[in-house]
């Protein structure tokens, strides 16, 4: 970074795990969107599953504790966002989220279509939200498609910028930051773009990130908009 000459950077830990595939819930939720769509005539339903599992975690993959020791070493540098799974119990969120405040994050990220949550659905969002509110934490929510089966918009769903509208109406004080604009997508490139800007047209407190989806910038009746 240094030899670069970035002054700061946001590293990121991403809590998923491969092992809630093997959910009951999370097995349907999986069929549901396969049966939607195009990926059924080209690969099996039990491909895909495997697949989904594989990629939910990597070689390179941080986790919270990661994030911390990392910002710990070089805090004139780093600047750490923690990540909790919604979809588990909420025994576990408040657990993850009690390390998240012991380890001082700035803000946590979250992977709807990955961590396998609706944010207008979920038995946990207010938690969530209510410690974010308490500790004047953000949110970074990864918004658009995704890599892998996930590029496949009916696997990403979850990751609709719309869906977080009802619960910014209860929270207007807590910062939501949409991850590559609601626009990332390999497939069907800006596929949540609008949305998302109406999203902060509506809400002072939310606001969006060009990450993978710096071409937005390039175009000229959109960059007006913006």
């Amino acid at each position: 970074l240094r030899k670069a000459g970035v002054t700061h950077a946001v590293i990121l830990a991403t809590d998923t795990d491969p092992s809630d595939v093997d959910r009951p819930e999370i097995q349907e939720w999986i069929k549901e969107a396969y049966m939607k769509g195009d990926l059924r005539f080209q690969i099996p339903l039990e491909k895909t599953v495997s697949i989904i599992k594989n990629s939910l975690r990597s070689p390179t993959h941080v986790t919270n504790r990661d994030a911390a020791e990392w910002a710990q070493d070089y805090p004139l540098q780093l600047i750490a966002f923690g990540s909790v799974n919604l979809s588990r119990s909420e025994d576990y969120v408040a657990g993850t989220l009690a390390k998240i405040e012991e380890y001082g994050f700035k803000g946590i990220k979250l992977l709807p279509f990955s961590q396998f949550f609706n944010p207008s659905a979920n038995d946990n969002i207010e938690m969530l939200m209510d410690y974010c509110s308490r500790t004047d934490t953000s949110v970074l929510c990864h918004t658009g498609c995704a890599a892998g089966v996930f590029e496949y918009p009916e696997f990403s769903l979850n990751s609709r910028p719309m869906l977080w509208e009802p619960v910014l109406k209860r929270y207007p004080d807590v910062k939501l930051v949409l991850a590559h604009f609601g626009a990332y997508s390999d497939m069907y490139p800006g596929i949540w773009f609008y949305e998302a800007l109406e999203l902060m047209r509506k809400f002072d407190n939310v606001y969006a990130d060009l990450a993978a989806v710096t071409g937005l910038l390039s175009l000229e009746h959109i960059t007006g908009e913006i």
